[in-house]
């Protein structure tokens, strides 16, 4: 036989022969019809010579071919024998490709590669994932592959967000999650500073999908007459044809018609919030109780800045002092409204300040107001803004089960108090933005915010009513 190939024929399939060669393996099929050795051309020559002599197909019974591989006698032909290679269906081999009539070109290691088992795919994305260790990821404990790029997605994803608890993102489906990796994939491919972004806006696309889709398997439908659904405008020939119908005593036939009736706009916006919520902020300040740097508590601040006490010039103060040079410059010295743009008519100035002489105030004046009531008006407003705080720990203890009565009578006082603060404050503003006489007048409202009694909110009210009336700035 020839050195570069064996054949051998099935006894139970007489139209194909499978040839398997050394190098490079080929596997050909070849339809020939069986012909005895006896009859065949050259049959009066022995077999041996023909094969030694000739690259030729020789057919041979499948039960010599056998005893022929079996046989350690012909020495001639060891080294044809040791390439002969059945295919094991137990080793996991698979067929080939479709359309491949021979592995031709295909070497021993792609062959044991494939004879490995089926494919892999990603999880996610259902993608074919690389055999290089570079390019995918396996999961032991779910035995499953997982390319790089969407490995890469998901600890981006849980790494600035807090996806455990994102609403909504457990419910889509496999559909719509490979989708979402798909796109996150491509944005990811990008390479640029706004990916993360980019990857939001598809996460949030991908869950308002989902709910849009899970507003629709809850819509219902009304049975209603013809003439209803003709009045709207609908095809009634298509409702009469399709729709589910029922005999109604009173109208005769009715017919349901599932109408989907949802505000996109605002489940967009559902959505785009509760993303935005999971999204970890990043460099969070402290709580507000201690300041940087100081150990001091809401009450050490409070009494401080109630008795007036002033530190270095920090950035709260400095928003401060911004806060009231707006304040006085937003107080007219004329005390009339600028008139109105695009041609409207001037703003008509009321009887009581028309009966009024006009005061003119010089820039010099304006700046050492201002100079004189600052300190007063910047502990104000501390003071205002460090109750803040004292009415959430209130509320939050009030709520409380295991709070004991003495401290609930306590905290209901301190509530009140806290009420009529809120009640000052507002009070206290409207003050700031009229405030039109001497430092003395500042210094009552500061001797109010001491006190916090029960006259509090009288001697505030006597105090507004006489700025109101005041006819000179200093």
């Amino acid at each position: 036989m020839a050195a570069n190939g064996q054949v051998f024929q099935d006894a139970q399939s007489q139209e194909e022969t499978q040839v398997y060669d050394s190098d490079p393996m080929d596997v050909e099929k070849v339809n020939e019809e069986e012909v005895p050795l006896t009859q065949a051309d050259g049959a009066n020559d022995e077999p041996e010579e023909e094969t030694q002599n000739h690259d030729s197909v020789v057919q041979v019974p499948a039960s010599e071919a056998e005893e022929v591989c079996a046989s350690p006698a012909k020495e001639n032909e060891p080294e044809a024998s040791k390439q002969l290679v059945q295919p094991d269906p137990s080793r996991g081999f698979r067929p080939l490709p479709a359309g491949a009539a021979s592995v031709e070109g295909i070497g021993w290691k792609d062959l044991r590669e494939m004879g490995q088992g089926a494919d892999q795919y990603c999880s996610t994305c259902r993608a074919h994932v690389d055999p290089a260790p570079e390019k995918r990821v396996f999961k032991k404990g779910h035995h499953q592959w997982q390319c790089r790029t969407c490995h890469n997605v998901t600890t981006l994803l849980y790494k600035r967000m807090d996806m455990k608890n994102l609403q909504g993102w457990k419910d889509l489906s496999e559909a719509q999650v490979q989708r979402f990796y798909q796109e996150a994939g491509k944005c990811l491919a990008l390479g640029q500073r706004s990916c993360f972004g980019k990857i939001q806006g598809c996460l949030i696309d991908s869950v308002t999908q989902s709910e849009v889709h899970r507003q629709e398997t809850n819509v219902k439908g009304e049975f209603l007459p013809l003439s209803v659904w003709a009045s709207k405008g609908y095809n009634t020939e298509a409702i009469e044809a399709k729709a589910e119908k029922r005999k109604s005593d009173m109208f005769g036939w009715v017919y349901r018609v599932n109408v989907l009736s949802i505000n996109y706009s605002h489940i967009e916006e559902e959505c785009r919030q509760r993303v935005l919520q999971a999204t970890r902020k990043v460099g969070q300040s402290k709580p507000a109780g201690k300041a940087k740097g100081k150990g001091k508590n809401i009450a050490d601040g409070a009494a401080a800045a109630g008795n007036g006490e002033q530190s270095g010039a920090t950035p709260q103060a400095l928003e401060d002092v911004m806060m009231i040079d707006s304040d006085w410059d937003s107080i007219s010295s004329s005390g009339e409204q600028p008139a109105r743009r695009g041609g409207g008519s001037k703003a008509k100035p009321s009887k009581s300040k028309a009966a009024k002489p006009k005061v003119k105030v010089t820039a010099e004046e304006k700046k050492e107001a201002r100079t004189a009531n600052n300190p007063h008006l910047g502990n104000a407003r501390k003071a205002l803004r460090l109750l803040e705080p004292v009415i959430k720990d209130c509320k939050s203890i009030l709520k409380c089960t295991s709070c004991p009565e003495d401290l609930k009578e306590e905290l209901q006082a301190a509530q009140q108090i806290v009420k009529d603060a809120t009640k000052f404050k507002s009070a206290a503003q409207e003050l700031a933005k009229n405030i039109k006489s001497k430092t003395e007048s500042t210094r009552s409202m500061d001797q109010l915010l001491s006190k916090m009694d029960d006259t509090a909110l009288a001697n505030l009210k006597k105090a507004a009513e006489e700025r109101l009336s005041a006819t000179d700035v200093e």
